[in-house]
């Protein structure tokens, strides 16, 4: 088993930071699109393979109860819409597309515990299943929950046959975090102020231990078709499986999204500027850092008063996704960035 110390990532973050001041770089216009979807506060959101259709879900603020809206990014339209009415004020836990982008899974629902399939076509509920535990994460193929309230023990659910592909115990303390690898080959976790664990599955054996700094983890993802594990929290550490070694990613900052294939990251804020005057060599928008090249490759214009509330990067790594209030959805062309 490994053991990495990442205390030192601070000061190399740092480090970035000030290599980005002299990297000169305008804002890029013209290459958002921006559409209103009708919706109220969103809490989710999921990609479909294709990387054509995005599903969000959240409040109705004009029709009453919850609302998941599916719409194409491709031909801009809305092209579905699944409503239903939350009991006992049970919250949506997460979105998935499966792996044939035929069917939208959603976890949570009418009550906590439930996943429900729908097929995207008919619109109609093919299949609604009890979940153990609380869901934690959830992707095309796979369902990763913990027990509740102690949260010390993780079970991996297949969510195409339903069957339990592993079980991990006795955790010295919550979990609070997990991912797990597309081919369902690991699985992180994170434990409250704890460290990040990887396991190999299904036989749960643990494959490395890297220390982590004490300050709450955003997010966790495995790359596309490398084993790497990527943390969001603020800014960006890939981990390399195979060696345990530890790359800083570009620079220091609240990331809100990484590409899939790792190449790229983006983040919505205010590069520190060292002049007043300077505001177009350092720009204030949203921001894509090449994570080889660690400097900013582009910055998009976005209006200051608006947040988004998720932000993911489509699997063809193509374009960049952001929902935030009021039911605007804001998409940003990649395609021709070179990381």
């Amino acid at each position: 088993m490994d053991n990495l110390n990442i205390n030192g990532r601070v000061a190399v973050g740092i480090l970035f930071q000030l290599v980005l001041f002299f990297v000169p770089i305008g804002i890029v216009d013209g290459q958002e699109k921006t559409f209103d979807v009708g919706q109220g506060p969103t809490f989710h959101l999921a990609i479909s393979p294709s990387s054509e259709i995005v599903a969000i879900d959240g409040n109705d603020f004009r029709g009453g109860g919850h609302l998941i809206i599916l719409f194409d990014i491709t031909k801009e339209k809305k092209v579905g819409e699944f409503r239903y009415d939350p009991r006992n004020g049970a919250a949506f836990g997460g979105l998935a597309f499966s792996r044939d982008g035929k069917s939208l899974m959603a976890y949570g629902g009418e009550r906590p515990g439930t996943i429900k399939y729908w097929d995207i076509q008919s619109g109609k509920v093919t299949k609604t299943l009890e979940a153990p535990g609380q869901g934690i994460a959830m992707t095309e193929r796979w369902f990763v929950t913990r027990d509740f309230p102690e949260c010390k023990t993780v079970k991996v659910l297949d969510l195409e046959t339903w069957n339990q592909f592993a079980v991990l115990k006795d955790f010295p303390s919550k979990v609070e975090k997990a991912a797990i690898s597309p081919d369902g080959k690991h699985l992180a976790t994170y434990e409250y102020n704890g460290p990040v664990k990887v396991f190999e599955l299904p036989s749960t054996k643990r494959l490395h231990t890297f220390d982590y700094p004490k300050y709450s983890l955003r997010r966790m993802m495995f790359l596309q078709n490398e084993p790497t594990l990527a943390v969001l929290s603020p800014g960006l550490a890939l981990y390399d499986l195979k060696s345990g070694k530890m790359e800083p990613g570009a620079g220091f900052f609240p990331a809100n999204a990484i590409s899939p294939n790792g190449k790229m990251m983006a983040y919505q804020g205010e590069v520190d500027q060292p002049n007043d005057k300077d505001e177009k060599r350092f720009p204030k928008g949203l921001h894509i850092l090449s994570n080889q090249k660690k400097k900013i490759i582009a910055s998009f214009n976005v209006d200051p008063n608006w947040r988004p509330r998720q932000t993911q990067f489509t699997p063809d790594n193509r374009k960049l996704v952001a929902v935030g209030n009021g039911g605007i959805v804001r998409v940003w062309d990649v395609s021709k960035l070179q990381p």
